[in-house]
């Protein structure tokens, strides 16, 4: 007597469904193979039952038994005759949208591929830039002690910021220039 119970529970959670939950029931079962493909008629009802469903127009249950017995009349009593070359079946609306967002993820990979290539490239023209920036400095404090930026022995140069050195420097230079001609 359970078993019976079972199958009485199991058909009246099937009609206490709503058809958006059906459709969506639908097409998992059309996506594992367990089912046959949905027809354009029973595409259209799924959509419309998910946009109602979206809307917040939540159909009584007397709707939805009468959605259920229509669609239950509408499957044939015996399989219909398969032909010789199964006919192409349209792809339906949820694996469309599956499409368009392996699509844009597909996308988004590339973009963050090449973020990616385009960040290490920076990265490593800065390593450059700033070893060539260093390689600058050292020289100019050269010049600068040679010329005798920071007084007597350079000892002032040790507290001077580098832009005060690298101005100082550029000064004593120019004099030195003048002084030559």
């Amino acid at each position: 007597s359970s078993s019976g119970d079972s199958s009485s529970s199991d058909a009246a959670a099937e009609v206490a469904l709503s058809p958006a939950a059906k459709a969506r029931a639908a097409f998992a079962a059309e996506m594992k193979g367990s089912a046959p493909p949905a027809t354009p008629t029973q595409v259209e009802e799924a959509r419309a039952a998910v946009a109602a469903e979206l809307k917040g127009a939540a159909a009584p249950l007397d709707d939805r038994s009468a959605f259920a017995a229509e669609l239950k009349s509408a499957s044939p009593a015996k399989p219909p005759a398969q032909p010789a070359q199964p006919a192409p079946r349209p792809p339906s609306m949820l694996s469309l949208q599956l499409e368009k967002a392996l699509n844009k993820t597909a996308v988004a990979v590339e973009e963050k591929e090449a973020a990616l290539r385009l960040t290490l490239k920076l990265e490593a023209e800065l390593i450059l830039e700033r070893a060539r920036a260093e390689r600058l400095a050292a020289a100019v404090k050269e010049i600068g002690g040679s010329v005798g930026v920071g007084g007597f022995g350079g000892l002032m140069a040790i507290l001077m910021k580098e832009e005060e050195y690298t101005t100082e420097t550029r000064k004593l230079v120019k004099q030195m220039v003048q002084r030559s001609r």
